[in-house]
């Protein structure tokens, strides 16, 4: 196996306009057995409706993916809703390290050129995934200069075709883009006419799958987005058609009767007859554009109740399900289902909140690996390994907070902790200005007030607040 200098060394310019192509040398020693080749069910369909249903269906391709999610405030809003859980405030990063944690809390805040934070990262990455399933991002790194640049970029996956090893599975990202041909200086393209001819030229670009080239997220195995295209697609439908006859569903109904009977009036001749339809048809849509329109006493107009037509409640009750259909196959709140009993609702929730740990789980494993594995090394540091990073998330709920300081101190008692830093890491999470490394004096300190708080003398009323103030409480009855 490469070590990671020579890996960094192979790959540096892995993103210039030359082709580069791993040597014989470069092959994993984990291997895997053969792909499994999914089955194309397409092909097993033979009714003629099923058939024709599925050529006339939407392509799950990347362009109508990212399309339609954009296209659905449902969908769009579900998704960042879904990020803002599962990020919370903020990325709380400890490491026994006060170096390293100093120059990851730093990045984290400046991780790229555009100046986005970890938060963005993660949320970016996430809305990827639901609408491809994966997330690629590219990773360029200056360690030459006094202060080292790791800088981390998202790559569009509309560019990108993925080239996977039959049977090792390791994988590299092939990107076609046509760059222009003009100096790349910062100056250069700030003083740029946009109005001259620009010249570009066609580059293939090899990424292999490494922590040093690129971050690759994958919490998928197919996209989100995909079974709920055509909940998109009719959804924007349904908001086409209702505006086209909108009218029809809630504006009055007007009829208009050419010719009056009982006074002995009526057209003379067909061409009469028809002229006659054609004005009072002109003059009713005068009344829907001017809310006014004038008719001869021959003719009869009439408005149709619009409280007898209930034609209006089908689309309001279609979009409404369509957007509780979307909303849930975003992964965005499961508890929103309508479910009936005592335990369902719970159970939705559970669910929810179990499916964000795993989201969670998922950055939470890979920032450790780039931490240890590239951005410290950058800087200098190679001797922290991914399990000495911690990553910690806000509470879920808020009210899981007096659920964990009760826990603690029924596992306090019984002796569940090792020390006072164990402690000290779960409380972190919520109150990130806990620090855990304390000194073993504050540790016996710390331990002798727990005791003292927790003794039999303060049903009593003797705590240490009250002898504090030299005052006694009165013991509750």
């Amino acid at each position: 196996m490469e070590t990671q200098d020579e890996l960094s060394r192979y790959y540096s310019n892995y993103y210039s306009t030359e082709i580069k192509k791993p040597s014989s040398e470069f092959i994993f020693k984990r291997t895997s057995l053969p792909s499994i080749l999914e089955p194309n069910l397409k092909i097993a369909v033979t009714d003629p409706d099923m058939l024709k249903m599925q050529r006339t269906l939407i392509l799950d391709t990347y362009p109508h993916r990212h399309e339609l999610y954009w296209g659905d405030n449902t969908a769009t809003t579900m998704g960042k809703m879904t990020t803002s859980v599962i990020i919370g405030e903020n990325v709380i990063i400890t490491c026994k390290n006060e170096k390293a944690k100093q120059i990851i809390d730093e990045w984290n805040d400046d991780i790229n050129a555009e100046h986005q934070t970890i938060e963005s990262f993660m949320s970016d990455a996430f809305i990827d995934n639901l609408i491809d399933a994966q997330s690629l991002w590219r990773v360029y790194i200056n360690d030459k200069e006094e202060t080292p640049i790791v800088d981390l970029s998202r790559v569009s996956m509309r560019h990108i075709q993925i080239e996977k090893h039959p049977t090792l599975n390791y994988k590299r990202f092939i990107q076609r883009v046509d760059m222009p041909i003009y100096t790349n200086s910062k100056i250069e393209f700030y003083r740029r006419n946009p109005n001259e001819q620009l010249l570009t030229k066609r580059v293939t670009v090899l990424i292999p799958n490494e922590l040093h080239c690129a971050v690759y997220i994958k919490m998928f195995k197919k996209p989100p987005v995909s079974p709920i295209l055509m909940l998109l697609n009719m959804k924007k439908w349904a908001y086409w058609f209702l505006r086209k006859f909108m009218e029809k569903h809630w504006a009055p109904f007007i009829l208009a009767y050419v010719g009056d009977p009982q006074n002995g009036y009526m057209p003379n001749d067909p061409q009469e007859l028809k002229d006659s339809l054609k004005w009072a048809a002109q003059q009713i849509r005068m009344i829907r554009d001017f809310s006014g329109a004038a008719f001869p006493a021959t003719m009869k107009v009439e408005a149709l109740d619009v409280k007898a037509n209930k034609g209006a409640d089908v689309f309001l009750d279609t979009l409404n399900h369509l957007s509780r259909e979307i909303a849930i196959g975003m992964y965005s709140t499961l508890a929103i289902r309508e479910d009936t009993g005592k335990a369902k609702p719970e159970v939705a929730q559970e669910g929810y909140l179990r499916t964000v740990r795993g989201f969670r789980e998922t950055f939470s494993i890979l920032l450790r690996r780039f931490y240890a594995q590239v951005l410290l090394p950058a800087h200098g540091i190679n001797d922290i390994h991914p399990r000495d990073i911690s990553i910690s998330f806000p509470p879920l709920k808020t009210d899981n907070i007096k659920d964990i300081m009760e826990s603690v101190e029924i596992a306090a008692k019984i002796g569940a902790f090792k020390d006072w830093v164990e402690i000290r890491k779960i409380l972190n999470p919520i109150w990130k200005h806990v620090d855990e490394n304390i000194s073993e004096t504050e540790q016996k300190a710390m331990r002798d007030l727990f005791l003292e708080l927790n003794s039999p003398s303060r049903a009593e009323g003797d705590t240490p607040q009250s002898r504090a103030t030299g005052t006694k409480t009165k013991p509750a009855k």
